[in-house]
């Protein structure tokens, strides 16, 4: 798991904004963005990007997986990331990926 400053931030304004929607408190939030921190590698993504998605809060999460050459791509909004425009990442949600870390051979 890799993590950089912009997609920290992007799970920081969402989760504290979803947090009563979702029952959890800042508190919760705060020690679960932590939690992520302690276990990710840091990753420092370059000034250069040329956009490609359709919704722009979703670009720090593709130059990441990108740059970081990280394998695959985990989340719930796989249409927001379309394969044509990002060949080289396998987009899965986390039920699939979840099954590939069951079935994979140590």
């Amino acid at each position: 798991m890799v993590i950089g400053n912009t997609v920290l931030s992007e799970y920081d304004e969402v989760l504290k904004r979803e947090c009563p929607a979702i029952g959890i408190s800042l508190e919760t939030v705060d020690r679960y963005l932590d939690a992520i921190c302690a276990r990710a590698s840091f990753f420092k993504t370059s000034a250069f990007w040329k956009p490609a998605l359709p919704d722009p809060d979703d670009e720090a999460f593709a130059q990441l997986a990108l740059e970081a050459k990280v394998g695959y791509l985990v989340t719930h909004n796989q249409r927001h990331f379309p394969t044509d425009r990002l060949p080289a990442l396998k987009i899965t949600s986390p039920k699939e990926f979840l099954h590939i870390l069951q079935t994979a051979k140590p």
